[in-house]
């Protein structure tokens, strides 16, 4: 822009600094407002993220403890596959294996608990059981919105090229306005573009907790992964040594 600005100038003759700064104004007017717009849209997306890891954790906690009081032997079938449920959730957290294959496990496990949850209702139809089929409910209901906030709910490209498009117009009519002046400082004019750059960056990372330097904690998840296995192995302790006994 500033090269282009000295070329233009040296053809022309002259050119109206004050219509160029009021066009450039209006520029990084617009641009400010659509960084900061879409940078709270990625923004909320990024909390909406983290608070359902929560959720998936305390959802399929609370699953657990009421699969314990479902009767035998589907108890123990639930718990086991409720177990494999959180090593795949923990897996996927730390890119040991791939969301397709990950939502695929997933969705077939919960198929397998289901249909558990519903012989044991039919075994013993009390409000126990009741219980923790609508927990198991919950538990399906806020994987389905794990999937889609992952997958899906995501910024379209469409609105990020744009805002790159008025970054690029932006900053080629900053450099524009910067020739008219016999000296440009090139320190501020570098520090501007590369701080609206960065935000832009931003609004990427927010938008992809997946591939960029903003990751999502799964710490709730993975000491529910510790939780469950713990006291998987304190229970079957006790029954591997009423066996030996025996």
């Amino acid at each position: 822009g500033y090269r282009f600005g000295l070329r233009y100038k040296a053809r022309t003759g002259g050119i109206k600094e004050s219509l160029v700064g009021a066009n450039l104004g209006i520029l990084l007017g617009l641009l400010s407002f659509m960084v900061a717009f879409f940078v709270g849209m990625a923004a909320s997306r990024f909390d909406t993220r983290l608070h359902l890891v929560l959720a998936d954790a305390n959802s399929i906690g609370t699953t657990a403890l009421r699969a314990e009081l479902l009767p035998e032997p589907y108890a123990a079938q639930v718990q086991g596959m409720l177990r494999e449920y959180v090593d795949v959730r923990a897996a996927t957290s730390r890119r040991e294996i791939g969301l397709p294959e990950a939502k695929a496990r997933s969705e077939q496990l919960l198929e397998q608990i289901w249909e558990a949850a519903t012989a044991a209702a039919e075994v013993r139809p009390t409000p126990i059981t009741a219980s923790f089929i609508q927990s198991l409910n919950e538990t399906i209901d806020i994987n389905s919105e794990v999937i889609f906030s992952i997958t899906t709910n995501r910024m379209p490209i469409s609105t990020l090229l744009i805002v790159y498009l008025v970054a690029t117009v932006s900053f080629l009519l900053l450099g524009f306005h910067n020739s008219l002046h016999e000296n440009r400082n090139l320190v501020s004019l570098t520090l501007v573009v590369a701080v609206f750059s960065m935000v832009i960056l931003l609004i990427f990372d927010l938008d992809r907790p997946r591939d960029g330097l903003l990751q999502i904690s799964h710490e709730p998840l993975l000491e529910l992964q510790t939780t469950l296995h713990r006291k998987a192995a304190s229970v079957s302790g006790p029954a591997a040594d009423r066996e030996s006994g025996q």
